[in-house]
């Protein structure tokens, strides 16, 4: 073969490489699901009347309506009738697993968040980055907003507890048929919670944690007494530096540890009741923590870790000092920190790099 005929042998091939290139990508856009197609809505009809938080005025009092539970699912980017049909099939789930973010929001607000680049566009990319659904549901009040688990009456708490008793066993009841009924995973789900949000989001984790992996809120203000069922779950519990319920997510947070909680405490610095980038930065690594343990079925290479998602917070790769805002590698802290008790456990350097400063010495 001549030096020419090599060459044109190699235009051609590169022609080739070229057109196959944007035929795969013009057959991927073909095929890609617009998000408002992969939107899903299931209304669960209620017999609760209260409304939520002691005075409810205005848009909240259209959010925490007291009538039915409105659930909204977006799936994964890699989800199209086809693959569901598939999956159901092979009695597989039809996402790898759920985000479960627990809102402030109307069903129309949710939608909103979840089809345009909104406050919650780094959990829809981190879904579809891993075959998840992401999964809300609207705004059900039923709690004190005003008080900490600790600062209230034990009659008044009592009441309070019943009262979200039967609102978390309204939401289990639509969950499990929403759940059902888009064929999504049953169990390890990753909960996610901002203000408001948070409030509902731990108060239904630690009456319903056989539903979830793990657990993510932030700038609570106040909190709700620590279940000891709780404890199967990972926690992240971060607030603002300047949040007024600093010295709340502390207390709880410590009240946690006690009961065997495994979980990362995280006060942002110089800032209040606001979702920084910092904020979702923790939040990402966190959830990619968890998101190792669950079973990919759509890759026939995945392999359970060695270890549990326990060990790691139990023999942490780095610790961190919160109230200095410094973390050490585990071996380091043994002799930077005297006071380990209420220090915190963090199982991945992304994760501790994440949470603040490391000093690696």
């Amino acid at each position: 073969m001549t030096k020419q005929h090599s060459n044109l042998m190699k235009l051609l091939v590169a022609h080739c490489l070229v057109l196959l290139f944007f035929s795969c990508r013009l057959w991927g856009e073909q095929n890609t699901i617009p998000d408002s197609e992969r939107i899903f809505i299931f209304e669960h009809p209620t017999n609760l009347r209260e409304p939520g938080a002691k005075k409810v005025r205005g848009k909240d009092e259209k959010r925490a309506n007291g009538g039915n539970l409105v659930f909204v699912a977006r799936m994964p980017k890699s989800w199209n009738p086809k693959s569901d049909k598939e999956a159901r099939s092979s009695g597989k789930p039809s996402a790898r697993g759920i985000i479960a973010f627990s809102s402030h929001d109307t069903k129309e607000e949710i939608i909103r968040e979840m089809t345009k680049k909104a406050g919650y566009q780094y959990l829809i990319d981190l879904a579809d980055k891993y075959n998840l659904a992401v999964v809300s549901w609207s705004y059900i009040g039923g709690y004190d907003n005003e008080k900490n688990y600790d600062e209230i009456e034990k009659n008044e708490f009592a009441k309070n507890s019943k009262r979200f008793d039967a609102i978390a066993n309204e939401w289990e009841k639509g969950y499990r048929r929403f759940l059902s009924l888009y064929n999504l995973p049953k169990k390890d789900a990753m909960l996610y919670g901002v203000s408001a949000g948070a409030q509902v989001a731990h108060r239904i984790a630690m009456r319903k944690p056989q539903y979830f992996s793990g657990i993510f809120i932030h700038v609570n203000s106040s909190y709700d007494a620590p279940a000891k069922e709780a404890s199967k779950l990972l926690w992240c519990v971060s607030t603002g530096e300047y949040e007024y319920g600093y010295s709340s997510a502390e207390r709880f947070y410590k009240k946690a540890l006690d009961l065997g909680y495994c979980a990362i405490f995280k006060p942002f610095e110089n800032t209040g009741h606001f979702v920084t980038d910092d904020v979702k930065e923790l939040c990402a690594a966190f959830f990619e923590y968890l998101i190792t343990f669950i079973a990919d079925y759509t890759n026939p290479d995945w392999k359970e870790p060695p270890v549990d998602k326990y060990y790691l917070m139990k023999y942490p790769a780095y610790i961190g000092d919160y109230q200095n805002q410094i973390a050490y590698p585990f071996e380091a802290a043994e002799r930077k920190i005297p006071e380990r008790k209420y220090m915190v456990s963090m199982p991945t350097k992304k994760i501790a790099q994440a949470w603040g400063e490391i000093i690696e010495e």
